[in-house]
């Protein structure tokens, strides 16, 4: 008797924690913007991309003038190279004219 009664207390243990345990539910995210409006990690690079706890990624649609820089007109235009560096936040900066260092991270620019 004693044992029926142990298995039928584990068995309601087990379902007590199906019950109370249930899993997160995430917002249903199926653009870039949903992405940014669930509050989700968004990597401030060029463009700007956005990743669900799922993994999904979604980039950010721009125009594409935004992308590429105008060219040079003239000796005194500075092109910098399209080198990344990632922040320990884990999002990219870029270099920045007109001495080419990298554009400063979130977490320098707060500090500031």
């Amino acid at each position: 008797m004693k044992t029926v009664t142990l298995i039928i207390a584990f068995l309601l243990g087990i379902i007590g924690l199906f019950v109370t345990f249930k899993p997160i539910e995430s917002a249903v995210v199926n653009s870039f913007d949903e992405c940014v409006k669930a509050e989700y990690r968004v990597a401030e690079s060029h463009p700007r991309q956005c990743t669900t706890p799922d993994g999904r990624s979604f980039i950010e649609t721009v125009p594409p003038e935004s992308i590429m820089p105008d060219k040079p007109t003239g000796d005194s235009d500075v092109v910098c190279t399209m080198e990344a560096k990632q922040c320990p936040d884990s999002t990219y900066v870029q270099r920045v004219p007109p001495d080419c260092e990298f554009a400063p991270c979130p977490e320098e620019k707060r500090n500031k």
